[in-house]
Order: C-alpha cells, then structure tokens, then sequence
C-alpha cells in the first residue's frame, strides 16, 4: 500500500471528494433507507453544500494514497442525524 498523505481539502478537489462521500454514504450506512441516504447527499450534504464548507474555510480533511481519496475528516458543526461525518 501506498504511504498515506493528510491534506486539507480545497475547491479543486471537491468533485473528486463528493464521489468518494456518495460511495461512502451508500456503503457505510446501508442500514438507512435509499431516501435517507439520497437525502443526505442531495439535500443536506449535497455538493453544493461542501463547497460553501471550504469557501466558509471549515476544515475538511482528505485521506490520500497516491492520488485516490481514500478517507476524510469533516470539522464544521454539531452532527445532524446523528451523525458527524468521517471515514
């Protein structure tokens, strides 16, 4: 396996981290209904969402081998549904 590098997120690597969060969605919380899932990512944590998050300077932390997203840390606010999201 690759050395695993921590950066900070920015505005150009949001389209890249939105896909790896909607496959993360998906998988990690399969026990929540399809709408909820499609809920979280297309209302509440939609991709527009995440870009007012680094445009606002919140902290959004990438996991990265080589050039693949392969976790992240998301620092901006109280958990919603319970939950606050890393992975």
């Amino acid at each position: 396996m690759k050395k695993i590098i921590y950066k900070k997120a920015t505005i150009k690597d949001l389209e890249d981290f939105f896909k790896f969060f909607t496959k993360s969605i998906k998988e990690y919380f399969s026990q929540y209904t399809k709408r909820t899932q499609e809920f979280f990512i297309k209302s509440y944590y939609s991709a527009e969402y995440f870009r007012n998050v680094l445009k606002n300077k919140e902290i959004l932390f990438l996991a990265k081998s080589g050039r693949k997203i392969v976790g992240y840390f998301l620092l901006n606010e109280k958990p919603y549904g319970g939950v606050w999201f890393s992975n």
